[in-house]
């Protein structure tokens, strides 16, 4: 009998899923070194003057959310002391994240087994008495079970993996500069010509604190202070009582005198309240009449003033200076005392 055969192949198709950048979450964290700092500003992939995002010390990390994690991106950050003047950028970048493609797993398909079709075998007859042929059942050979497709197991996409950025070294820099505004009195020890020892003091400075700076607390700067001085001939008593009844000629009685003085300090910083130890050398000049022998005289002067910082741009303080005359034969010593108010930039 004809036997029939059906062989089924089944095909599996695999469609390999493409994959895409992923968003990754980038965080970068910094140090406050200085405890001076009172504000920091950063941006990312610049430093252009309008894209600036300004904080203040105390915020010490920065987190950039859903942005292309196979490219790096870096932080500019810069440090400041008052808010206005900031330090060179320091710079940090994350490592971009590599993906890994997938391999596209193959199935074999097993090859389907041929089929013969037996031809059954023609039986001789042979012409004799008859005789009783045994019929030979038929055979029926099942068909071929069907191919299974293996089972695909779905891709896992990658996990994107964020390097921490390293901790943000600030430069040590502190340098400042301060205008001051100043009123105090001088007192001379010893005379000087005719006049009185009180003389007061209107003072206008300009203070270059941490020109170089030593450490967190210590620094070299230069300090340059000038003054109005009138020089009195007479008691300062008799000269407040006819300054209203006789102005014009109350006034004559004063000496027009102004001052320059110039000298290196050493800064010390202490928490709020800093520190100026100095000296340098002075010179006093009349706009009149003379003040010894001559309308001017110059000497040398050691100074301590001390500030206390309200904000980062506003200081109120108090100075004392001891100064030595020196072109005149008696050196009179004169002792300076004031208080002042500065602004920092």
């Amino acid at each position: 009998m004809n036997r029939k055969l059906i062989a089924m192949l089944l095909a599996v198709v695999l469609i390999p899923a493409t994959l895409f950048a992923m968003p990754v979450v980038v965080t970068w964290e910094w140090m406050v070194e200085d405890p001076m700092v009172t504000t920091f500003r950063y941006q990312v992939d610049g430093e252009e003057a309008s894209a600036w995002i300004v904080v203040d010390s105390s915020v010490t990390s920065f987190t950039l959310k859903g942005v292309d994690g196979s490219v790096a991106h870096t932080l500019y950050l810069q440090q400041s002391y008052d808010g206005v003047n900031f330090s060179a950028s320091s710079m940090s970048s994350s490592e971009p994240i590599l993906e890994e493609v997938p391999e596209t797993p193959v199935v074999e398909v097993a090859a389907v087994a041929e089929v013969v079709t037996p031809v059954a075998e023609e039986v001789p007859v042979i012409e004799q008495a008859p005789a009783v042929v045994e019929e030979i059942a038929p055979v029926i050979e099942e068909p071929v079970s069907e191919v299974q497709a293996a089972e695909v197991q779905p891709a896992v996409a990658a996990t994107a993996v964020v390097a921490e950025a390293a901790p943000v070294e600030m430069k040590e820099n502190r340098y400042s500069t301060t205008i001051t505004l100043g009123g105090g009195a001088l007192y001379s020890r010893d005379s000087i010509g005719s006049y009185g020892q009180y003389v007061p003091v209107i003072s206008l400075g300009l203070d270059f604190n941490n020109l170089i700076t030593l450490n967190k607390s210590f620094g070299i700067g230069a300090e340059m202070v000038v003054s109005y001085d009138p020089f009195l001939n007479g008691s300062w008593s008799t000269f407040l009582k006819n300054i209203f009844s006789d102005f014009s000629t109350t006034f004559n009685t004063l000496t027009q005198v102004g001052s320059i003085s110039v000298m290196p300090k050493l800064d010390i910083a202490l928490g709020k309240v800093d520190v100026a130890l100095g000296g340098g050398g002075f010179l006093f000049y009349s706009l009149s009449d003379n003040l010894i022998s001559q309308k001017y005289m110059y000497g040398a002067f050691a100074k301590m003033s001390l500030s206390y910082k309200l904000n980062s741009w506003f200081s109120l303080g108090l100075s004392g200076s001891y100064l030595w005359v020196l072109n005149d034969t008696t050196n009179p010593q004169i002792i300076n005392g004031a208080l002042f108010m500065g602004f920092s930039f």
